[in-house]
This record gives structure tokens, sequence and C-alpha cells, in this order.
């Protein structure tokens, strides 16, 4: 995935149903998540769906009307704890390089 400056990898659902699959998915969403937590500043109540291999964390947020996750995907900062929207739904996050630096 791709915004910003950065390049996003986006952490696997887990799944134990072969060798292969497991070792693949061992850094998955709830454990990312939990690890996450452990970290000075992380919303408590939100789900870590992806990283930029520096610390940053994609983030979804729990909808105080339903108290499911909604939609829309945050960018939390792990430098000055700020949480920024990124995208209404995780459908319009871009998963290919932008052409050029104009389109970043």
């Amino acid at each position: 995935m791709f915004f910003g400056p950065d390049v996003w990898e986006l952490h696997p659902i887990f799944d134990d149903s072969d060798r292969k699959r497991l070792k693949r998915t061992c850094n998955d969403i709830v454990r990312e998540t939990t690890s996450a937590r452990e970290w000075h500043g992380f919303p408590p109540e939100a789900a870590a769906i992806g990283g930029n291999g520096s610390g940053d964390r994609l983030i979804l947020l729990p909808d105080p009307n339903s108290g499911r996750f909604g939609d829309a995907v945050f960018w939390w900062d792990h430098e000055t704890g700020e949480i920024n929207q990124v995208a209404s739904n995780f459908w319009e996050l871009e998963d290919e390089e932008p052409e050029d630096e104009d389109d970043i």
C-alpha cells in the first residue's frame, strides 16, 4: 500500500490451516495489535492493520455508535502519537506506487 512518502505492508489474517500459511501469517493483525498496544501513545481501542517498517501503524478505530470498527483508515504516528485519517474506507487505499512525485 502507498500513501504519502511511505510504503505500507498490511498485516495478514492468521491462518494455521497448514505450515506454509502459518509461516506467512505469523505476524497477524491480532499479534501486531497486541504488540502495538504496549507502545506509549498507541490508542488502546485501535486495531493495527499495517505498518511502514519504521513504527507507524495503519489503524482502525471503533465507531462509537455501533461498537464495531469503523470504515475509516487512520495513520498513527509513533513519534508524535498523532492520528490522521488517510482513507474513508479500506478500499480507498492505493495498492500501486504513484506515477511521479506530484502524486505523493
